[in-house]
């Protein structure tokens, strides 16, 4: 299995409510329709540990393919 996790933060600015709106429906749905995906998931880094620490990200994207080959052809492949 390949995993691809992207962690990241919006850019200053940003709405969240808006962000989290698209993004859990639209884009859940585009994520999931990629080429061989057959998982996909999202989070939020509400906390950190220890409770004094920076969080250096807000948001988890992860997707999974079963092998590199449906990977490489998701992403390197005009489909």
């Amino acid at each position: 299995m390949i995993r691809l996790t992207v962690l990241y933060n919006l850019a200053p600015g940003q709405d969240e409510d808006a962000f989290l709106q698209w993004r859990l429906g639209e884009h859940q749905h585009e994520n999931a329709s990629q080429p061989g995906v057959v998982r996909t998931d999202f989070a939020i880094a509400r906390g950190v540990w220890p409770e004094d620490a920076t969080r250096p990200y807000r948001f988890m994207t992860t997707a999974d393919w079963p092998d590199m080959a449906s990977f490489e052809q998701a992403f390197y492949e005009e489909n």
